[in-house]
């Protein structure tokens, strides 16, 4: 998992990105949908405005903030490689609840029925409202139609779920895929109880408050004056178009390395890029 990154708020002058569109689609539909199907820059950080200012996150840090906030327990995650995880963020005490129920943690499930039976088990405990995150959702099984037993019966047990009460009423899944179509069409398309998301890379506004955090990186970036530190931003965020988060960081880092100064930007980025 990628680790989140602090920030100390904007200076003067500056503003606090607004948060990513995707945060709106999970406040609202965790409550209403029981099936996310999920895609595009899943592996980044994102802006998150918490009680000490702006964070940095992770996709699990802010599904389980949303998540805690909408009214849910906890936050499990499946993966194909270590099996079932409570998120490190998550009170212990509905881990607890479920190992007392035989929640198998740490196991990987061979077979479409052993992960269908999973599924429908954490998804109907009685009083213990969870988000359950499959992530490499599209690689579960080795063949298609494993996958598509598997959803199945995850599809019988959402539609099933759709109960029209407030506050959480099923605990839904959230399945990501490397990217939008990689789950069967029939899944997906007029699924009442499924909603489509697509995680877009972070835009401008997202990109040049990132950049406050790694100025410092740079051999003279604390040495920099206001007006070389507000240039020196905003060059940044438009020379890191199209790049993520973690991918600026990851220039940042080389020029730390290598000893490069705000003004070797753009050969750091070009560095990081072309890897000359």
């Amino acid at each position: 998992m990628i680790s989140s990154s602090s920030e100390n708020g904007p200076a003067r002058g500056e503003t606090t990105p607004s948060a990513p569109v995707w945060f709106d689609e999970f406040h609202s539909g965790l409550t209403r949908r029981t099936h996310f199907a999920v895609s595009g820059n899943l592996r980044d950080l994102y802006p998150h405005a918490g009680p000490s200012g702006l964070e940095f996150l992770s996709f699990e840090q802010v599904l389980w903030r949303i998540a805690r906030e909408r009214g849910f327990a906890a936050l499990l995650v499946y993966d194909p490689a270590d099996g079932l995880r409570l998120h490190e963020e998550c009170g212990e005490e509905a881990g607890e609840v479920l190992r007392r129920r035989g929640i198998p943690f740490g196991e990987t499930l061979a077979s479409p029925v052993a992960f269908a039976q999973l599924h429908h088990r954490l998804t109907t405990v009685d009083g213990l409202p969870v988000v359950l995150l499959v992530d490499y959702a599209n690689h579960l099984f080795d063949a298609p139609a494993e996958l598509s037993e598997a959803l199945v019966e995850a599809d019988l047990a959402g539609r099933r779920g759709l109960a029209g009460q407030a506050g959480p009423t099923a605990s839904p899944t959230i399945w990501l895929t490397d990217l939008p179509g990689d789950l069967p069409a029939w899944f997906v398309r007029g699924n009442d109880a499924l909603r489509e998301v697509y995680v877009e890379l972070p835009n401008l506004e997202d990109r040049h408050a990132f950049a406050r955090g790694l100025v410092g990186y740079f051999a003279d970036g604390r040495a920099l004056g206001e007006n070389e530190r507000t240039a020196f931003l905003e060059q940044f965020a438009l020379e890191a178009d199209g790049m993520t988060l973690v991918g600026m960081r990851q220039v940042a880092l080389l020029a730390r390395d290598e000893g490069m100064t705000c003004a070797q930007l753009t050969e750091a980025i070009r560095t990081d890029r072309l890897g000359t």
